[in-house]
């Protein structure tokens, strides 16, 4: 036991949920009088207009600030309460319970431009890492992206784009740690929901398994490789335990990384000058020895080799490596390990000694391998530059349309003479449909149902053609749904004044990039005449998976990146550039039929067919 760890939670007492909460009488007095503000707060009630001002007014700022002063000196307090015997008994706050709050879970989304820095979002809830790291006994950690999300978890597409906005909200932190726990009651509500599934629909085994994870938050795998990864990335770990837990089918292997991190001499380490680039390797000398640790942070087993030179009498292996091998030589000594993916080994010598050199041989295949998926996302990004519209939009272009019950479209029951297919006037085809509002009745148009796309983007794309006149004609397209029994809308508005030239088609287009993936239902397309006018709309199209200029452009960026970082040798970095979020997300939405018939086109070609 070294020390407490909390987890935070906006259902606890360890941080304040969001900006709705916290408006006590004692808090409020506190800060008019640091403000200086004279306003009687204390036994009346709390005027509206000063609530507004705190809220988003002109003391938005500095309220959330005292917030975060409040909260800080809370757990100052806490800190100096533990007992400081032979060692200190640290603090530990651990963030993963933040995904339970809505805002915070939309935040992370990935985005080329987020609304909201974390930064900004955490001061909602009284957290500032700036704050909180100079306080003497405690440690704020980084989150690890992965494990967020508590019973649903985190595609694994997400994981790169959270890793960059936890680095910018906790720069701060003095510590990135990992909390070792195994959610036993989530596993085995989880296979409870399975057997009953299974039990109405024995085939339903291998549905369920695709629907549901099996494991809800981190395997031990999932443990280790981000332990691996923090340690490489940070040179630091905190680990916190559940000794309680359900014990892991990976358990050895994770116990063996964690027994050796914590064997390591809680000081910084430096990274070993002229060491290799497919592994990490830091080194340091504390009190009368000379430590050493070699991290391999990649999914391939590594051959490394450390040779050593001085006084090389005090060597001893750290923790429980396995595959190691030490042989002494004329100057020192040889330490070679077969390092797994995702492992550590550590060793210690004595202060005078010096690491002369350090060896690391990724397997062989290693580069082909790099090779192949680089040339396989470069086949997939093809895809956007011309995607395929999802099939079960009907009757997109109201060539066969009827207002009769079960068709594609139907229209607002007040005003049933303004919708209309026009045979005069189309974009493409042979009609159009006509939406007239001629006075203050409100007017719309909605698809039927659709099925909700699994990879939380969708881009709809209606053309449309303003009558001229009515110059002040406005038309909403929107996106609306049930999202866990709460409305889901989304719409984009689009303005005749902004039209160039009389009769011309614009293309409307609405992008969502946070649409839900899980609990929604009753998905439909909408337009809506917000004002008094005439337009026609005509080839309307829904994407999944289409990508706008600027993320074509980024993919390419990075497409380059990595293959110049493979080409210079340095397959680690090429792995995790192949591992952000881009290409994550490409290698999910574009399917494998696609690079199959492009590689097969391209063999033909070849042969001259």
């Amino acid at each position: 036991f070294s020390g407490v760890a909390l987890e935070l939670a906006p259902d606890s007492y360890t941080l304040l949920p969001n900006l709705d909460w916290g408006y006590s009488q004692p808090t409020i007095a506190g800060f008019c009088q640091q403000q200086a503000i004279d306003a009687p707060i204390m036994g009346r009630e709390i005027s509206p207009s000063l609530i507004a001002r705190l809220r988003r007014g002109d003391l938005a700022e500095a309220w959330r600030q005292y917030r975060v002063e409040r909260v800080t000196l809370f757990y100052q307090r806490l800190a100096a309460l533990l007992p400081q015997r032979s060692k200190p008994m640290p603090v530990y706050l651990m963030p993963e319970g933040l995904s339970t709050n809505a805002q915070f879970v939309s935040a992370t989304t990935p985005a080329i431009a987020p609304e909201r820095q974390l930064t900004d979002l955490l001061a909602d809830m009284g957290l500032s890492a700036a704050r909180l790291q100079p306080v003497p006994g405690l440690t704020l950690c980084r989150p690890i992206a992965r494990c967020l999300g508590g019973d649903r978890g985190v595609p694994t597409a997400t994981t790169a784009a959270l890793e960059t906005r936890f680095d910018q909200a906790f720069a701060d932190s003095a510590r990135h740690g990992v909390s070792i726990f195994h959610d036993h009651r989530a596993a085995e509500s989880i296979a409870a929901h399975a057997a009953k599934i299974h039990n109405a629909d024995p085939s339903a085994r291998e549905t369920i398994r695709l629907q549901r994870p099996p494991v809800p938050r981190c395997t031990d795998s999932d443990r280790r490789r981000e332990l691996a990864q923090v340690l490489a990335r940070f040179d630091s770990a905190v680990m916190v335990l559940d000794e309680g837990a359900t014990p892991p089918v990976d358990s050895m292997a994770l116990r063996s990384f964690t027994e050796t991190v914590a064997a390591l001499p809680q000081v910084p380490f430096e990274p070993v000058d002229g060491g290799p680039a497919a592994v990490m390797v830091r080194t340091c000398v504390h009190a009368t020895s000379r430590y050493v640790y070699a991290v391999n942070d990649t999914p391939w087993p590594m051959v490394v080799t450390l040779e050593l030179e001085g006084d090389v009498s005090q060597f001893a292996l750290l923790g429980d490596p396995a595959e190691t091998r030490w042989t002494a030589t004329e100057v020192g000594g040889r330490l070679t390990t077969e390092l797994a993916a995702y492992s550590l080994v550590a060793a210690r010598v004595g202060a005078a000694a010096r690491i002369a050199q350090v060896d690391a041989q990724p397997p062989a295949t290693i580069v082909d391998e790099l090779k192949q998926q680089i040339a396989g996302l470069i086949t997939r990004t093809k895809y956007f530059k011309q995607p395929l519209p999802m099939a079960w939009l009907r009757d997109p272009g109201f060539e066969g349309h009827r207002l009769v019950d079960g068709a594609a479209w139907s229209g607002s029951p007040e005003s049933p003479h303004s919708l209309t297919p026009d045979d005069r006037v189309a974009h493409n085809g042979q009609r159009s449909m006509r939406l007239s509002r001629p006075d203050d009745k409100y007017v719309w148009m909605r698809s039927v149902p659709l099925p909700a796309p699994p990879f939380g983007r969708l881009m709809v794309q209606a053309w449309a053609r303003f009558d001229p006149r009515y110059p002040d004609a406005r038309l909403r397209v929107c996106v609306e749904g049930q999202h866990q029994g709460q409305p889901y809308y989304r719409f984009a508005t689009f303005n005749a004044r902004d039209v160039a030239e009389p009769d011309q088609w614009i293309p409307c287009v609405l992008r969502i990039d946070d649409l839900p993936t899980e609990d929604l239902s009753e998905l439909r397309l909408r337009f809506d005449m917000l004002t008094p006018g005439v337009v026609w709309i005509d080839d309307v199209s829904v994407f999944d998976r289409a990508f706008t200029v600027d993320e074509q452009q980024e993919l390419a960026k990075i497409i380059a990146l990595a293959d110049l970082q493979l080409r210079e040798g340095d397959v680690r970095a090429c792995y995790h550039t192949l591992s952000g979020y881009w290409p994550r997300y490409v290698e999910q939405v574009v399917p494998d039929g696609v690079v199959r018939v492009a590689r097969a086109e391209e063999e033909e070609r070849r042969n001259g067919n």
